[in-house]
């Protein structure tokens, strides 16, 4: 049985076998060689269908498929056509290379933390000061410590008292820098787009109390000549909250005393477990079990308020101290304060 109608009805298999019997032979045969099997048994029987003694539905079929020809279109798998042209282009194996999954950069931090310490101290050695403080704001500080150490004498107060002055961590002063560092600290992320807040005292107090008390003093002695308003705030941020948990029970009760209520609970919140301990131990059992009582039931409270109510005990210690009321734990910085 034949079938005579407009191409509109046409289902899209019996326009194909239209359009494939109206092709060249050569032509249409590079076309069947390019079809899967299934389709090329689909398309086989619907030639006895077709009329073809009606030449407009060939007209129509052609004219049809030239519009289609000429819009824009897609394959259906892009990403398979796309390898494919890019195997023509640049062969096979140059794609599969590429299509590999990328291995891992390593952190150009680590090998600055894992680098030796004299190599550092060297590489930072030649840096501008102002680089190399920035450079050891990067390492642990027990690290960058021992890297300040290895650094000439006249160069370690330099770089202590430059990193407590720091605010923020400027991205421009990490353009000078060498190309060894500069390339491992900007691929590393180290180098951020825009400035970053940071807390140099805190930092350089930290260092300081990494080393020996006499380097540390002899370092902020060094620094008395030219960051003398540096001077005390290193000395005050050396002296933390956790030192007290060197003060002996009647010390700390004399100290618990002076303290207001509230700031104390506060304080011992983030204390360390034998800090704590200590505190509590320094009262009647009845005073530690009503604190403890209310450190279980307080609010949550931003961690900027515990800090400042840690600071007020020390604060507290500190005036004691400086009064002759408290004897405070003989470290270079808390011998320093008074």
């Amino acid at each position: 049985m034949t079938t005579s109608t407009t191409t509109g009805s046409l289902p899209g298999p019996h326009k194909a076998a239209i359009l494939l019997l109206g092709l060249d032979e050569q032509v249409a045969t590079e076309i069947l060689r390019h079809l899967p099997p299934a389709q090329l048994r689909q398309l086989l029987p619907l030639v006895d269908e077709l009329a073809l003694d009606a030449g407009a539905q060939l007209d129509q079929v052609f004219g049809e498929f030239a519009d289609l020809m000429a819009r824009p279109s897609l394959p259906p798998s892009g990403s398979d056509y796309m390898r494919r042209l890019a195997a023509a282009a640049i062969g096979e194996a140059e794609v599969q290379r590429l299509l590999q999954p990328a291995e891992a950069a390593p952190d150009p931090r680590e090998a600055l933390r894992s680098a030796r310490t004299q190599t550092l101290a060297e590489m930072l050695a030649d840096e501008h000061p102002q680089v190399a403080a920035v450079i050891l704001t990067q390492l642990s500080r027990d690290q960058a410590a021992k890297v300040l150490l290895a650094l000439p004498a006249a160069v370690q107060s330099d770089l202590i008292g430059r990193i407590g002055e720091l605010e923020e961590l400027p991205a421009g002063a990490l353009e000078t820098a060498s190309e060894v560092l500069a390339r491992a600290l900007a691929e590393s992320g180290v180098q951020p787009a825009a400035s970053s807040e940071f807390d140099g005292t805190a930092f350089a107090a930290g260092l300081l109390n990494e080393i020996t008390p006499a380097d540390s003093d002899r370092l902020l002695e060094a620094l008395t000549t030219e960051r003398a308003q540096l001077v005390p705030k290193l000395r005050e941020a050396m002296f933390t909250f956790e030192d007290l948990g060197r003060l002996d029970k009647r010390q700390v009760g004399l100290l618990m005393r002076e303290v207001p209520g509230d700031a104390l609970r506060q304080a011992l919140r983030q204390a360390s477990e034998s800090l704590r301990e200590l505190f509590l131990g320094s009262v009647s059992q009845r005073v530690a079990a009503e604190i403890r009582d209310d450190l279980a039931n307080m609010p949550p409270v931003r961690l900027s308020e515990i800090e400042k109510a840690q600071r007020t005990v020390v604060d507290t210690a500190l005036q004691m101290a400086a009064e002759g009321r408290l004897q405070l734990p003989s470290n270079g910085a808390a011998e320093a304060l008074l």
